[in-house]
């Protein structure tokens, strides 16, 4: 009886050992996951910054080449509304079935960058800095001044594979006017123009643009 309470007691022994040396390899397997996935997350997000950084540069250059290779021509109005009041224009949007070229964007380049407000984004980047990124993931600055009706401001979001840069326009409650005058400028106020990327963790890829206001 001794013998065989001794050899239950072994078994008893062994088998919790067995269990805390499994348990501690699910430990360690756990918390060599969460560092490689922590890890993965830190490189695609430099990537990420690499590339908005990259597409700051493009359109402070004002290379109207470069800033051209950032869009899929030809280009519908449902991915970019491109408006530009010259009948040669028109003439070659309806040739090309509603749709913008990259021949057409880079000869019309000026009337276009003022159209989309190229300026904007470039003010959109002084803002708010790609390295930002490592901080958070959404984030707005504002433009106020008590003298303009209107204030300016720029947002970027960030989701697992999209990036939405957008900047806009509302009214600058701290400004001071009549309350018939407020009510006027409230409404040419509201204005905004979102940017849509995709980030396939290797570079950005232009979507779509969309303007309300």
């Amino acid at each position: 009886m001794k013998l065989s309470g001794l050899f239950i007691t072994s078994v008893i022994i062994v088998a919790a050992c067995n269990n805390r040396t499994e348990s501690g390899k699910f430990s360690d397997l756990n918390l060599q996951n969460a560092k490689d996935s922590s890890s993965v997350v830190r490189v695609n997000r430099t990537r990420l910054i690499r590339e908005l950084k990259k597409l700051r540069d493009i359109l402070s250059s004002g290379d109207k080449e470069k800033i051209a290779d950032i869009f899929p021509f030809p280009l519908a109005d449902t991915t970019l509304a491109i408006f530009v009041d010259d009948s040669s224009f028109t003439e070659q949007y309806k040739i090309n079935g509603d749709k913008t070229s990259r021949a057409m964007f880079i000869r019309h380049f000026n009337e276009i960058s003022d159209m989309l407000q190229l300026s904007q984004l470039n003010r959109f980047f002084q803002l708010i800095n790609p390295d930002s990124l490592f901080l958070k993931d959404t984030l707005t600055r504002e433009v106020r001044n008590k003298k303009n009706p209107c204030y300016n401001y720029y947002n970027r979001e960030t989701e697992p594979e999209l990036v939405k840069l957008s900047f806009g326009s509302n009214f600058n409650e701290e400004y001071k006017s009549s309350t018939t005058e407020a009510e006027e400028s409230s409404e040419y106020c509201e204005y905004t123009s979102i940017w849509i990327f995709r980030f396939d963790t290797r570079k950005l890829i232009f979507l779509k643009q969309i303007v309300a206001g």
